[in-house]
C-alpha cells in the first residue's frame, strides 16, 4: 500500500518509503545523533511546502536547523564550499538534503568536507575516502538520479567541463526518505526527464562489464517498472501510487549502477551538461538510444532480457532502441541535442574530456574517437523520438 510507510529492502542504509514518510525526518535525524542539522536545498524546493515540513519535523524532534538554499541546477564546487561554510558557522553536526541529485550531491560533499581536512579533489578516488563524515539524511524529491541511494557525487568545476567524481560506500546517505507526495511537486517535463535518467542508469548498469547477477536483477526490474509507470506519472502527476512506483524503480536503478558502474551515456552527459545549458537528466535521455545502438551491436547475447523489460519482442539492438525511442515519445521527449543548441562542431570541445572519462572503463564497447564521433553526431543530428500521433489518427 502506498499509504503505509515501510522500509525498502536495503542493506546499505535506513529507508523510509511511503506517504507521510517525510514527517519522520526529524525522528530519523535524532536517531542518527544529529542535534543541529544543515538543511541543504535549492530555491525551487524552498518555494514548495516541503521545506517547511522538513524544518517542522526537525523542530518537533528537538533538532535545530539551519537552511542552506544555494544549490544550483548543475552542482558547482562553489555550492559545496558555501554549504561547508554554513555548516561550520552554525556549528551543525549533520546534514539533511531535500531535493534531487544536485542537492544530494552537494550535501554528500559538504558532509565529507565538514568533518575532514583538505579539498574535494583530495577525496576524488575511492581509496582516498576518509574514515568518517557528518551523518546525512536524504529526503528525495525526484525519481531519477538515485543520488539518495548511491555512493557517487558529481561536482562541476567552475569552468564547466571538468568534474570531481567522488565514489565510496562512505558517501551513501545514512538514511533515505522517499515520500511520493514530494515527487508530485514535479511538473510533467521534469518527471519525464528524471524518469528517463533512471532508465539510462539501469540500462548502463545492465550493460556494464562489471555487472553481476544481483545488479542485473535490480536493473531489469527498474527498466520494466519505468516502462510501465513513467507514462502514467507524466500524464497524472497526482497519482501517488504511480509516483511511489517510480520512486522505487529509481532506487533500484541506483542500487544497480552503484554496484556495476555507469558507462558512455553518463561520461558524455556529464561533460555536455557542464558546458552547455542542458540538464543532466535531459542529456541522458537524448543520448541513451544512440549509446544503446553503439554498445548493443557487441552484446546481442545479453539483449534479450533487456528487450523484454522494455516491452520489445526478440532481442535485437534495433528492437531495444526503438522501445526506448517509443517511451521517450510517449512522455513528450521529441528532440535531439541540436534542439538544445549543440552543433557537430561542439564535438571538438568535448572529445578530450569524454575520451578520458573514468566511466568509459566499464562501458561494454571500448571507446575510440570514431565511436565517440558516431554517438555524438547521431545524438546531435540523428533520429529523435517521433511525436505520438493523436488518438484515432
Amino acid at each position: 500500500m502506498v499509504d503505509a510507510v515501510r522500509s525498502l529492502d536495503s542493506d546499505r542504509q535506513v529507508t523510509r518509503f511511503g506517504v507521510r514518510a517525510l514527517e519522520e525526518t526529524g525522528e530519523l535525524a535524532a536517531q542518527q545523533g544529529i542535534r543541529h542539522a544543515l538543511v541543504v536545498t535549492d530555491e525551487g524546493m524552498a518555494r514548495t511546502p516541503w521545506l517547511a515540513a522538513v524544518e517542522a519535523s526537525l523542530r518537533n524532534a528537538g533538532v535545530d536547523a539551519t537552511t542552506f538554499r544555494g544549490v544550483t541546477p548543475t552542482p558547482l564546487l562553489g555550492d559545496v564550499e558555501a554549504a561547508v561554510a554554513a555548516f561550520r558557522e552554525a556549528r551543525c553536526d549533520g546534514v539533511v538534503s531535500l531535493g534531487g541529485g544536485s542537492t544530494h550531491d552537494v550535501a554528500k560533499a559538504a558532509a565529507l568536507l565538514a568533518r575532514n581536512e583538505g579539498t574535494l579533489h583530495d577525496y576524488a578516488h575511492e581509496n582516498r575516502m576518509p574514515d568518517g563524515k557528518a551523518p546525512h539524511i536524504a529526503v528525495n524529491a525526484t525519481a531519477g538520479t538515485g543520488a539518495e541511494r548511491s555512493g557517487y557525487a558529481f561536482i562541476t568545476q567552475e569552468h564547466g567541463h571538468e568534474h570531481t567524481i567522488l565514489h565510496g560506500d562512505l558517501l551513501v546517505p545514512e538514511v533515505a526518505v522517499l515520500d511520493p507526495r514530494v515527487h508530485a511537486t514535479m511538473p510533467a517535463r521534469l518527471t519525464a526527464a528524471t524518469g528517463l535518467n533512471a532508465l539510462s542508469h539501469a540500462v548502463e548498469a545492465y550493460l556494464s562489464t562489471a555487472h553481476t547477477e544481483a545488479s542485473d536483477a535490480k536493473a531489469l526490474a527498474a527498466v520494466a517498472a519505468i516502462r510501465e509507470h513513467l507514462p502514467r506519472a507524466v500524464a497524472d502527476g497526482d497519482d501517488l501510487a504511480v509516483r511511489a512506483a517510480m520512486a522505487e524503480a529509481a532506487y533500484h536503478a541506483a542500487e544497480a549502477f552503484d554496484a556495476a558502474g555507469l558507462g558512455l551515456v553518463d561520461s558524455i552527459s556529464l561533460v555536455v551538461s557542464g558546458l552547455f545549458n542542458v540538464g543532466h537528466s535531459t542529456a541522458n535521455a537524448l543520448l541513451l538510444p544512440h549509446v544503446l545502438r553503439h554498445d548493443g551491436l557487441a552484446l546481442e547475447g545479453r539483449l534479450g532480457p533487456l528487450c523484454a523489460a522494455l516491452g520489445a519482442s526478440g532481442g535485437s539492438v534495433d528492437g531495444c532502441v526503438q522501445a526506448v525511442l517509443d517511451l521517450e515519445a510517449a512522455v513528450g521527449i521529441h528532440e535531439t541535442l541540436a534542439d538544445r543548441g549543440l552543433t557537430r562542431d561542439d564535438l571538438y570541445l568535448v572529445a578530450h574530456s569524454i575520451l578520458r572519462h573514468p566511466f568509459n572503463a566499464r562501458n561494454p564497447v571500448p571507446l575510440d574517437e570514431a565511436g565517440l564521433a558516431q554517438v555524438f553526431l547521431d545524438a546531435v543530428e540523428g533520429e529523435a523520438p517521433a511525436p505520438t500521433p493523436p488518438a484515432g489518427s
